[in-house]
């Protein structure tokens, strides 16, 4: 795996697969996110300022054949303010270099967390200290209380739940809140794979959480 790591910049090589031939070299530092792709064909590049980042979703979908599973591609979701996406990809056929794939996707996402979204989600806390409103994949957060949708029905019911009675539970592709007081009822999942930003989600409530518990 080819991977430059410093205190101001990340920097790695990503190949496309058999059945979509590119290189790209992807940097990441405080300032932008950079995508450099380029083929027999022509070159593309992408950059995303630091201002202009909002929001971002990654996990791992199976690649099937005519009757088995063939593969898998880890793929990160970047979206700007202005609705445009960055999207990284790295597929492994047939069991080959599984291990460097899964690393480099491993990578990516601890240096999108180190130099953007962390930060996101720490200013998003702040705001919650500081008795602001504000809302992460359509919840709204207060000082007082969370508020999710729940399915109700086959309706979408919004349900307001004190931060005494809310209760987490994390799982390898989503992220759940729910009640204490009735958690068959009143609960909301979040996939890391489909929904934005549920990463900043799953911290900034856990974070909360954590210091309501402090004496």
């Amino acid at each position: 795996m080819t991977e430059t790591i410093d205190n101001q910049e990340f920097k790695i090589e990503i190949k496309g697969s058999f059945l979509n031939t590119y290189q790209g070299k992807l940097s990441i530092n405080s300032e932008h996110i950079l995508f450099k792709k380029k083929n027999l064909f022509k070159n593309n590049s992408i950059q995303f300022d630091k201002s202009e980042i909002k929001e971002y979703k990654l996990g791992i979908k199976w690649i099937r054949g005519y009757k088995f599973t063939i593969g898998r591609d880890y793929q990160i979701f970047i979206r700007n303010q202005k609705g445009k996406t960055l999207k990284i990809s790295l597929k492994s056929f047939y069991g080959i270099n599984p291990n460097s794939s899964h690393a480099k996707y491993i990578a990516i996402t601890n240096a999108l967390w180190e130099y953007h979204f962390g930060e996101i989600a720490s200013v998003l806390f702040k705001k919650f200290k500081d008795n602001e409103e504000f809302t992460i994949n359509n919840v709204r957060f207060t000082s007082e209380n969370i508020t999710i949708e729940t399915n109700s029905f086959l309706k979408r019911k919004k349900v307001v739940i004190d931060w005494k009675a809310v209760q987490t539970k994390d799982y390898n592709t989503y992220f759940a809140i729910f009640s204490q007081k009735n958690p068959a009822d009143i609960n909301q999942c979040f996939s890391y794979k489909d929904d934005w930003n549920t990463f900043i989600l799953y911290s900034v409530v856990r974070t909360i959480l954590k210091n309501n518990e402090k004496p």
